[in-house]
C-alpha cells in the first residue's frame, strides 16, 4: 500500500493556519515519531501540517537508516525515508507517553526501501516480524515478495491501561524488524463504545467510497486521521454518486465521527442489478479464518430517499441486517454491538429486498479483528509511606515498578535492553529478573543485578517494589548501609556473600560490609569477615579447590593457622540463591548443636551419610553426593562437604516434595521423575560414586558417545568379566571376590526404584565386609599413597578432591569404613 499525499488541495493559508494550531495544542493527544530520523530539531510535514519528532527519546538499541536514494525520489512524505533497524534482541519496545483509561489509534509504517541492501523483500524468503501492543500479540507484518517503494500500515485501536504503552517489535527469525513511523492519536471517550482494557482491535481495513482523488484520506481531513482508502469502484455497474449538502449526526452520536466529506460520497450499482459484494483485502498472509471480525458499515442515503431502497447485510450467506434503509443526509452506523463473527469469510454481501426499488448504497465500512488479550500484564502495584531509616515518610504513590526499574537503569548507567513489559510475555521477560505468573497479573519478585558494575549508593527505587523478594547486588562496588524499609515481601538481600568451612567441618558465612545485629532483618548469627579480610585468607582467591552448584570453591588460611574452605557465591547461581542464605542459618544451628550431643565435628562427619539419615534429628538428606564433594586431609581422611542443597524432614514425613537439583549423572531418577526426595536420593548418588571408585571413570561418559557410568558397567559384566570394569591402573592389584561385592552393592544403590536399594547402614555393614582387614585393603592402602606420593606438593595443600569412598587413617594397616 503506497501512502499519497493527501492535502494537496489545502491553500498556503490553510497549511499555515494548520500549522500553528498544532504547535499551539490543537492536536493535543497526538504524537508523530519518525523513527530513525537524527535530527534533533523537529519539523513540519508538509502534508498534513502535523510536526514529527525524532525517536531517540521513545526507545533504547537499534539503529538509524536511510533507505536508498532511488526509493527516496518516489517517497510520498520525509517520513518514509528514515527508519530504525533492530538488528539485536529478541524484542524491542517503545514506549508511548499515554492518559490511563482513554482510548488511543496507534500506527506503524513500514518502508523497506532496501535499506539493508540485502533485497530481503525481493529474494523470495520469509520477511515476517510481529508487533506486540503491550504484552499481547498485535499482528504480524509480513514483506514477503514485497516492493521495497511501497508502504505497508498497521493500526490498533485500544484503551491505555497506564500512563506509559509499549509497541514492541518481535524477531522471528525471518528477518530484521524495522520501522518507519509511529503515530499515537487519542479518541473521543464515547468512541468504538465496545473498546475495553480487555478489548482492542487490529486494522484490517476501512474504505470510502464514491468518486475520490486521494488513495489515502487522512488529517486534516479526518481530525483524528484514521487512513480511509479509496474503494475505487469507477467501472460497470458500479455508480458512484454525490452531494453537496450537509449530512447530519444525530445529537449523541458519536461513536464514529465519521468525517463529512467521506459521507457525502457513495458507491452503488445499476438498477438491474440486485446486490454487491464487499471484500476486505487481507494482506501479508494473515489466516482469516483464526480471526474474529467486526465489520461496521456506514451510510447515509445522499439520492432522493423515494423510491425506496431496503436491502439485506449477509456474511458467508449468514445474515447480519435484514431490511436496511439507510436515512436521508443522516448519518447511520451499523455493527453487532460489539460481537465478533468467529471463522467467517472477508467479504460482505449487501443484497435488495424483494420490495425494494433500488439497489444497496455504502458510503464506508471499517473492518477489525479482535486483539487477544491472553497475557497479562505485570502487576504494578503503587507503593507508599515507605519508611526510610531516619523515619520520614515518603509518597511514591505516582510510580510503577517499571519506573522504578528504569531509574535504576539510569543511575546505574546500565545497558541492560529493559522496554516493554518486565514479565510478559513470558519468553521476552527482561534480563536479569524473576517473576512470580501464579496470579493473573505477574509480579516481579526477584532483581539479579549481579555483577553488572553497580558504583555507589544503593538507589533508592531498588527498595520500592512490593512483591520483590530477593534482590541480588554481589560482585558490585557498592557502598552504604542498607536502607530499613517496611517492604514485608523482601527476604533476602545479597551483598558479595561467602560460605565458609574450616576443615574441622564448623561453616561461617561473611560478607563485605559491616551489619549491625540489630538493625538487620536479615541478620544470622555466624562470625563475620570483610571482603577485605577475605581477600587476605584466600590470597587474593588464588587457590582453587572446587566448584559446586553456587560457586567456586577456594582454599584459605586464617591468622591461626586453620586452613579453611571459603565459597563464592557466583552470578549464574541467582536461581538458586534463595536457598543459600537459608541453608548457612541451617547448618550453623545444626554445627552449634553437635559437640554438646556427640562430640568433635570432625568425628560426627566422618561416619558421613549414615550419620546425616540415621543419627540427625531430623534426619538430614545431601542432595549432591559426588566424588567433587568427598574432602580428603592430608592423611586421606575423608569428610562429606557443600551442604548448600541438603534438606531435612521429619519421621512422620516419607519424602520432601521438592524441585530436582543435584549434578548431572548423580541424580536420582526417580526424584527427578516424583519430585519426591527421599534419603535414598543420596543412596543412588553414593552408588554411583562407588563406581567411580572401582572403574576411574566419570559418572557420565561421552565418547564415542554419551553413556551413564552405571550402563558402561552393566554393559562391562555382561560379557562375562569384572575385570573389564575396573580401572586399568590397578593392574589386577586387587581382590576379585571383594571388588565383586563392592560392584554388586554399588549396583543395587543405582536401582531406579528407591525402595530396591539399601541404607546407608547396610552399605556400611556391606562395605566392612567386603574389605576385610586383609589383603583388599591393604592392597587398596598401597595403591592410595602410591598416588598421594606422585602428587604436586602445592595440590596437596589445596585439598584436592579425589575420588575415594574409603577412609585411611594411618599407614600401619588400619583403618575404618566411611561413607
Amino acid at each position: 500500500k503506497l501512502i499519497k499525499s493527501t492535502s494537496k488541495n489545502i491553500n498556503k493559508t490553510t497549511k499555515k493556519q494548520l500549522a500553528e494550531l498544532s504547535y499551539s495544542g490543537f492536536n493535543a493527544g497526538f504524537l508523530s515519531i519518525d523513527c530513525g530520523y537524527t535530527n534533533s530539531s523537529d519539523y513540519v510535514d508538509k502534508n498534513t501540517m502535523l510536526p514529527y519528532v525524532s525517536d531517540e527519546g521513545y526507545v533504547e538499541g537499534g539503529k538509524n537508516y536511510s533507505i536508498l536514494a532511488q526509493y527516496k525520489r518516489s517517497a510520498t512524505n520525509k517520513q518514509e525515508e528514515t527508519l530504525r533497524s533492530f538488528p539485536d534482541g529478541q524484542r524491542n519496545c517503545y514506549t508511548l507517553p499515554t492518559t490511563t483509561g482513554k482510548k488511543y489509534l496507534i500506527r506503524a509504517t513500514f518502508t523497506y526501501g532496501n535499506y539493508d541492501g540485502n533485497k530481503s523483500s525481493e529474494n523470495g524468503l520469509p520477511f515476517i516480524f510481529e508487533l506486540h501492543i503491550g504484552v499481547n500479540f498485535w499482528t504480524k507484518v509480513n514483506l514477503t515478495n514485497w516492493n521495497p517503494a511501497d508502504t505497508v500500515w498497521k493500526e490498533v485501536i485500544t484503551v491505555a491501561p497506564d500512563a506509559n504503552m509499549s509497541v514492541c517489535l518481535i524477531n522471528l527469525g525471518s528477518g530484521t524488524p524495522f520501522i518507519s513511523t509511529l503515530d499515537l492519536r487519542i479518541l473521543e471517550d464515547a468512541m468504538y463504545p465496545f473498546l475495553s482494557p480487555s478489548v482492542s482491535i487490529s486494522y484490517l481495513t476501512r474504505r470510502r467510497f464514491g468518486l475520490v482523488d486521494d488513495f489515502i484520506t487522512r488529517y486534516p481531513d479526518d481530525p483524528i486521521d484514521r487512513f480511509w482508502e479509496a474503494a475505487q469502484r469507477y467501472e460497470f455497474p458500479w455508480l458512484n454518486v454525490s452531494t453537496n449538502k450537509s449530512v447530519r449526526r444525530l445529537p449523541g452520536n458519536d461513536y464514529f465521527l465519521v468525517p463529512e466529506l467521506i459521507l457525502q460520497k457513495a458507491s452503488t450499482i445499476r438498477s438491474n442489478f440486485s446486490e454487491f459484494y464487499v471484500n476486505v483485502s487481507i494482506i501479508n498472509n494473515l489466516n482469516f479464518m483464526s480471526l474474529d471480525l467486526l465489520p461496521i458499515f456506514h451510510f447515509a442515503e445522499i439520492g432522493n430517499n423515494k423510491p425506496t431502497r431496503t436491502f439485506n447485510i449477509y456474511s458467508d450467506e449468514t445474515l447480519l441486517f435484514s431490511n436496511y434503509t439507510p436515512p436521508l443526509l443522516v448519518v447511520d452506523s451499523m455493527y453487532q454491538r460489539g460481537q465478533f463473527l468467529h471463522k467467517k469469510g472477508t467479504g460482505f454481501t449487501l443484497r435488495k429486498t424483494p420490495s425494494s426499488e433500488l439497489p444497496p448504497l455504502i458510503n464506508a465500512f471499517e473492518v477489525y479483528s479482535l486483539v487477544h488479550t491472553d497475557s497479562f500484564t505485570t502487576s504494578f502495584k503503587k507503593c507508599s509511606n515507605f519508611l526510610y531509616s531516619i523515619h520520614v515518610y515518603f509518597n511514591y504513590s505516582s510510580l510503577a515498578v517499571v519506573d522504578y526499574m528504569k531509574e535504576v537503569k539510569k543511575y546505574y548507567s546500565l545497558t541492560r535492553n529493559w522496554n516493554g513489559d518486565p514479565c510478559s510475555p513470558r519468553e521476552y521477560s527482561w534480563q536479569g529478573l524473576a517473576c512470580n505468573y501464579g496470579n493473573k497479573k505477574p509480579s516481579i519478585i526477584r532483581v539479579n543485578l549481579s555483577a553488572s558494575g553497580l558504583i555507589g549508593a544503593l538507589h533508592i527505587s531498588l527498595m520500592k517494589m512490593p512483591s520483590l523478594e530477593n534482590l541480588d547486588l554481589s560482585h558490585n562496588n557498592l557502598t552504604g548501609a542498607i536502607p530499613d524499609y517496611q517492604l514485608n515481601s523482601l527476604r533476602v538481600v545479597s551483598c558479595l556473600v561467602y560460605m565458609i568451612w574450616d576443615f574441622a567441618g564448623k561453616s561461617n558465612e561473611y560478607d563485605d560490609y559491616d551489619m549491625n545485629e540489630e538493625e538487620s532483618p536479615l541478620h544470622i548469627d555466624t562470625k563475620r569477615f570483610t571482603y577485605t579480610e577475605l581477600r587476605t585468607i584466600t590470597n587474593n582467591f588464588q587457590s582453587i579447590i572446587g566448584k559446586g552448584g553456587f560457586g567456586t570453591v577456594y582454599h584459605g588460611l586464617l591468622e591461626n593457622g586453620e586452613e579453611v574452605a571459603v565459597k563464592v557465591l557466583r552470578e549464574t547461581s541467582i536461581a538458586l540463591s534463595k536457598d543459600f542464605l537459608p541453608e548457612v542459618n541451617y547448618w550453623t544451628t545444626r554445627i552449634r548443636s553437635f559437640p554438646s550431643r556427640i562430640g568433635n565435628l570432625q568425628e560426627v562427619l566422618r561416619g558421613g551419610l549414615e550419620y546425616l539419615h540415621e543419627s540427625c534429628t531430623p534426619p538430614i538428606v545431601h542432595r549432591d553426593v559426588k566424588t567433587a564433594n568427598i574432602l580428603l586431609d592430608e592423611n586421606l581422611v575423608a569428610t562429606i562437604a557443600d551442604f548448600g542443597l541438603s534438606r531435612s524432614y521429619t519421621p512422620a514425613h516419607t519424602h520432601i516434595s521438592t524441585v530436582a537439583a543435584g549434578t548431572v549423572g548423580y541424580l536420582d531418577p526417580e526424584y527427578h521423575v516424583t519430585f519426591q526426595l527421599t534419603v535414598k536420593a543420596d543412596v543412588y548418588s553414593f552408588g554411583i560414586v562407588l563406581l567411580e571408585i572401582i572403574t576411574g571413570l566419570p559418572s557420565v561418559l561421552v565418547d564415542p558417545e554419551p553413556v551413564h557410568l552405571p550402563n558402561w558397567v552393566r554393559q562391562k559384566i555382561a560379557k562375562g568379566s569384572i575385570h573389564d570394569a575396573v580401572d586399568s591402573t590397578l593392574m589386577h592389584q586387587y581382590d576379585a571376590t571383594s571388588v565383586q561385592s563392592v560392584i554388586d552393592l554399588a549396583m543395587s544403590c543405582v536401582e531406579n526404584t528407591s525402595i530396591d536399594r539399601p541404607s546407608m547402614t547396610d552399605i556400611v555393614i556391606k562395605l566392612k565386609e567386603c574389605l576385610p582387614a586383609g589383603t583388599c585393603e591393604t592392597q587398596l592402602v598401597s595403591r592410595s599413597y602410591k598416588q598421594k606420593e606422585a602428587m604436586d606438593a602445592d595440590i596437596s595443600r589445596q585439598f584436592q578432591l579425589l575420588i575415594s569412598g574409603v577412609s585411611i587413617e594411618s599407614n600401619e594397616g588400619t583403618s575404618s569404613g566411611t561413607t
